[in-house]
Parts: structure tokens; C-alpha cells; sequence
């Protein structure tokens, strides 16, 4: 996935850091930077309230708006994974940080079951609601030809006084 960067500033008083919590969120993303970790942490020390001595890029928030969970932690391989149930908070923290390294191409690999599922069905939905059009499409030519061959019936009768 490719994506073009635009400025943007996640909010401090957004999240709450949470300690000690299992993070079983559906929505994982992985991007590897070949950075070292303390930009990362320096990253989150901007955009974040962090406590004191917080010095690993491996953190879980609340979010304040919604309630639900965020995890960012960093491999020693230089790769991060985000994990959150909000596909927009996500693309707004990738272009955050990678703006703060400036970084102008990004590679991710995503994986958002709800909103492709979500996805899918809509899809669904629109090919079913294609379909009924075309056969209303079909009906509707079906009727003007019968309507049309009834009126030159109609026509030729009132002509030859059949009527």
C-alpha cells in the first residue's frame, strides 16, 4: 500500500496510556522503518503524553474519543506494528509519523476484517441492486414495445372502424 503523505497533529489529550493491557484488536497494520527505536519514542513523546522515563516504543492508549484500545510497538527489526479498531486514527498516525521522520513513501501491510467485510457485503449489495436494474431495465423496454405494437393495433382498428 502506498500512500501520499499529508501534515497532520494527533491531539495529546486524545488517548490515555494504559499499563498491563491485552490487545486483541482486529485492525493490525505493519510498516517497517529501519530507524532506531528512540525516534520512535521521540515521535510518541510529541504527539502523546507519555509518562516519565518512557523510553520503549511499546505503549497501549485508550482513546478518549471512542473508548477503544491503540498499541504501538516496535521490533528490534525495525518493524511496527500498530494495532487499533480505527481505520482513521490509523492512516492519521502512519502520516504523522511519517511526516516527523520525513518520510515521503511508506510501505504497510494492513489487515481490517470488519471493513472489508463491511466492504464486501456493500458490494454485494450493489451488484444485487445492478442486476434488479437491469431486469426493470429489460421490463420497462419489454412494456414500450407491447404498449407501442397496441397502439398501431389501436391505430389501424379506429382506421378500419373495427372500433
Amino acid at each position: 500500500m502506498r500512500m501520499r503523505m499529508r501534515k497532520v497533529r494527533v491531539l495529546r489529550k486524545l488517548f490515555h496510556i494504559q499499563r498491563d493491557v491485552v490487545c486483541t484488536m482486529v485492525l493490525l497494520l505493519f510498516f517497517c522503518l529501519l530507524l532506531y527505536a528512540q525516534q520512535v519514542v521521540m515521535w510518541l513523546n510529541q504527539n502523546f503524553l507519555l509518562p516519565e522515563g518512557t523510553n520503549s516504543p511499546d505503549v497501549t492508549f485508550t482513546s478518549l474519543r471512542g473508548g477503544g484500545l491503540l498499541s504501538i510497538s516496535m521490533a528490534s527489526s525495525g518493524q511496527i506494528t500498530l494495532s487499533t479498531d480505527d481505520i482513521d486514527l490509523a492512516g492519521d498516525l502512519i502520516q504523522s509519523l511519517a511526516s516527523f521522520l520525513a518520510i515521503e513513501d511508506l510501505s504497510a501491510e494492513v489487515d481490517f476484517p470488519d471493513y472489508f467485510k463491511e466492504l464486501r457485503t456493500t458490494l454485494t449489495e450493489v451488484d444485487e441492486f445492478h442486476s434488479v436494474h437491469q431486469k426493470l431495465t429489460a421490463a420497462i423496454a419489454d412494456h414500450s414495445n407491447y404498449i407501442r405494437n397496441m397502439l398501431v393495433q389501436a391505430e389501424d382498428a379506429r382506421l378500419m372502424g373495427d372500433m
